[in-house]
């Protein structure tokens, strides 16, 4: 029997318990069909942790979702967009929440604070250390200031202003780890 027709048996599932034993039986089927491929698709665009709850949460979906939305059609077609917004919806909801907190979000706890002082003492430190013009031209980018305004401000090409930010952030990141420690 085709995925297709496989898939139209299941969505005609009812109360009566001998057809709901129908279906899970079909729906075993198509699991045992598409499982491995579906498992090695969601491995190879998810952290491996998450993996496994994907791929539980689409057959559920699939399961639920079986008898109002999927018509007569391509069933793997059908899996895969659901499998597709799952990552989607999965990745969203990740990147929602590792967002960078606010100020008013950040913990004003005393020991918070001062080792937020003392980073910042660090880095005022270290970029005294640095040669005036490498200390400006970061000053300036950290402001916002685009590569285009640095070589009109200082007068060279933009290659010169990218190796001047990129030593001068090299130094900067040295100096800090070093006082970290």
């Amino acid at each position: 029997m085709s995925d297709e027709k496989l898939a139209i048996e299941i969505a005609r599932r009812s109360d009566s318990a001998r057809n709901w034993q129908v279906a899970m039986s079909l729906f075993e089927e198509l699991h045992h069909r598409h499982g491995n491929l579906l498992h090695a698709f969601l491995a190879s665009r998810t952290k491996p942790n998450d993996c496994d709850d994907l791929y539980q949460l689409i057959w559920l979906k699939v399961w639920d979702k079986l008898p109002e939305q999927f018509r007569d059609g391509n069933f793997r077609a059908w899996l895969y967009t659901i499998a597709r917004r799952t990552i989607i919806d999965h990745h969203r909801l990740a990147r929602d929440h590792n967002t960078i907190p606010t100020n008013a979000e950040v913990s004003v706890e005393p020991d918070n604070v001062l080792l937020q002082q003392e980073r910042a003492s660090i880095l005022a430190n270290c970029l005294q250390q640095l040669e005036r013009k490498e200390r400006e031209i970061l000053q300036a980018l950290f402001s916002g200031q685009t590569y285009a305004q640095i070589t009109q401000t200082w007068s060279v090409s933009h290659s010169v202003a990218y190796k001047m930010v990129h030593r001068a952030k090299g130094k900067l990141k040295i100096c800090v780890e070093r006082h970290l420690q």
